[in-house]
């Protein structure tokens, strides 16, 4: 799955902040991660974790009143947060592209899909008419669309789910971009189409060699596809480490938490393990660890915020104890 790390990370986040309003209360607070040409790294968390925010920011797409207050985003060491408009605009789709959450309502209802896929090629390469629509089926054929000599004509209503995804990895893919940002590229899909899904994603990036950030609440999709796997709660990484650690070794207790909520077959008819409570919302976090309040192991020293910290070989917990124990079988 990964290739050989260069010297310099395809995608380097350094202490990324994100508020709501320039002097308002933070959505992601201090992120730190990084991403290997030819890496695949997972994202996973609860809803309301911060990991669509975090690929937002990453694109440059946050909406108005939201903004970045501080830290950086480094492709292969260039920060995107110092680019202007206009060069933010040539890189993405080119350089870095995404797939959005819902291909239903991220594509344009009223535009045919060759349409759509052409106005990326006419922006990046430079492709019109039927040099475009060659390139569009070609796309369309790429990521296993059935007919697509026909499908570039049909509408987005037009499609079934699953097919609608093809297009915007089909969109994505136009630019032949270095670095893919897959936000929940499976979400609403039933599990025959997920499979497929994933394994034309699989299939895409071990050809072309890109880079993936894959965000999911799926810990099957992250067993699957990543190669290491940032644990994100309420704004923060608060666990980074390779798939293996993150499986095998988990040493935050939210993470153990997640991974003791999965569906066993072994269980039978059992209730799952849940988390007792919620991710606490924007502005109504206090002091220290935000997974305090949920956590069963939280002690007096979880009143201040936990750092980062190294617990075994490019294996990083925002905890105050290592907490070696796996989650049982």
């Amino acid at each position: 799955m990964k290739a050989p790390a260069t010297a310099t990370p395809m995608l380097q986040v350094r202490q990324l902040t994100t508020t709501l309003g320039a002097h308002g209360p933070e959505i992601l607070s201090g992120v730190d991660l990084s991403l290997d040409g030819g890496e695949v790294v997972g994202v996973v968390g609860e809803s309301g974790s911060g990991k669509s925010m975090l690929a937002l920011s990453i694109m440059g797409l946050l909406p108005d009143p939201i903004t970045v207050r501080s830290g950086q985003v480094l492709l292969q060491g260039q920060n995107l947060l110092a680019l202007s408009g206009a060069r933010m605009r040539a890189l993405r789709g080119k350089d870095i592209a995404m797939i959005f959450q819902e291909p239903m309502t991220s594509l344009n209802p009223v535009m045919r899909v060759g349409q759509q896929i052409g106005e990326v090629l006419r922006w990046h390469l430079a492709l019109n008419g039927e040099a475009a629509r060659a390139e569009g089926i070609t796309l369309l054929r790429r990521v296993e669309m059935p007919d697509p000599q026909r499908q570039i004509d049909a509408y987005p209503h037009e499609l079934s789910g699953g097919m609608r995804q093809r297009v915007m990895i089909a969109m994505a893919l136009a630019g032949r971009p270095r670095l893919l940002v897959a936000d929940e590229p499976t979400t609403a899909l039933d599990v025959t189409i997920q499979a497929q899904i994933l394994n034309l994603l699989r299939k895409l990036q071990q050809d072309s060699g890109m880079s993936v950030l894959l965000i999911t609440h799926d810990l099957g999709v992250i067993a699957e596809m990543c190669d290491r796997v940032a644990v994100m709660y309420a704004g923060r990484v608060v666990e980074f480490g390779s798939a293996l650690d993150i499986f095998d070794r988990p040493a935050h207790p939210y993470t153990r938490g997640l991974l003791a909520s999965r569906p066993k077959v072994s269980a039978g008819a059992q209730w799952l393990s849940t988390i007792e409570g919620t991710v606490p919302a924007v502005g109504q976090m206090g002091p220290g660890c935000a997974f305090a309040p949920r956590c069963a192991l939280a002690r007096a020293a979880c009143t201040s915020l936990p750092p980062l910290r190294t617990v075994g070989a490019g294996h990083q917990a925002a905890c105050v104890a290592p907490f070696e124990a796996a989650v049982g079988a």
